[in-house]
């Protein structure tokens, strides 16, 4: 096949051909696609014979089946009940214990399905292991969130954890080592979250500017970058750019109005303007 041919699938005469020349590159080609056509989603549901992808999020991974209904309502109920008895393996009510609460504790984080799915296979992970096991479920299934957001790169930070679900900070932790322990061989599982990822919800936040969100973006990017985070916080490090920037820019807001807006202390703004201010001799006239 010549490279500068550019191939379109002509599945109803079972050729594949160039586009621009019309010059037939193969023919014989077989559809891969389902043998009916639709026209309409209604028939594309009536029509299909396969099952939806499986969910993390369901203990039996989605792919449990539901009783149907009769005329005898007490026979209902009981095959029901039956079937959910038997549907639970003695092993798996913990497991089940967790992702109920994920899905409860995600909807009031408005965690996206992405996240909720990596948080699940965390929880997965931890109940195999034996590691869900003399630990308070919600601080565990708070912190495979946490983690989870990092991963994909959703910017939901400690203090918005705490804030909104009501976990204290020391069982956090507590929760959070335990998933160190499963996270450390997979790198599937490893955090993505960059401190700039934050910094737009921090200006829409504080009514700034959108160009401020470039600047201290790249601030914020270039002081993770040099290694000046060391294992401090994103947040504290994102809300320092701002600051940074918006003072320059003459945009000012005071640290306090900061560190009220994103729930973090003044004297961690404080810190980390320092750190920026050395690292890029940066003069701020304040």
């Amino acid at each position: 096949m010549g490279g500068s041919h550019k191939p379109i699938i002509d599945y109803g005469r079972g050729e594949m051909k160039c586009s621009e020349c019309g010059l037939v590159l193969e023919d014989n080609i077989v559809d891969q696609g389902p043998e009916w056509r639709t026209f309409n989603e209604k028939e594309r549901r009536e029509r299909e014979r396969v099952g939806r992808p499986n969910d993390p999020g369901s203990h039996d991974w989605g792919l449990g089946t539901e009783t149907g209904r009769s005329n005898n309502r007490r026979k209902d109920i009981k095959i029901r009940s039956l079937q959910s008895k038997l549907r639970v393996a003695a092993r798996s009510k913990r497991l089940v214990t967790l992702l109920s609460l994920l899905h409860k504790e995600a909807a009031k984080l408005d965690v996206p399905k992405h996240g909720k799915d990596t948080a699940a296979m965390l929880l997965r992970k931890l109940s195999d292991e034996g590691l869900a096991k003399r630990i308070e479920p919600e601080a565990l299934v708070v912190a495979a969130i946490l983690y989870a957001c990092k991963v994909n790169k959703i910017p939901k930070s400690v203090h918005d954890v705490l804030g909104t679900t009501g976990i204290d900070k020391k069982s956090l932790w507590n929760a959070m080592e335990r998933i160190s322990k499963i996270s450390k061989p997979g790198a599937s599982f490893r955090p993505q979250l960059r401190p700039s990822e934050y910094v737009p919800r921090i200006v829409a936040s504080l009514s700034l500017p959108d160009f401020v969100i470039t600047k201290a973006s790249e601030i914020a990017e270039s002081a993770y970058q040099s290694g000046i985070l060391s294992g401090r916080g994103h947040l504290g490090l994102s809300a320092a750019s701002v600051y940074v920037i918006s003072t320059l820019l003459d945009l000012k807001k005071t640290q306090k109005e900061i560190a009220e807006t994103l729930n973090i202390t003044e004297v961690t703004i404080r810190n980390r303007c320092r750190d920026i201010i050395n690292s890029f001799d940066i003069t701020v006239v304040l």
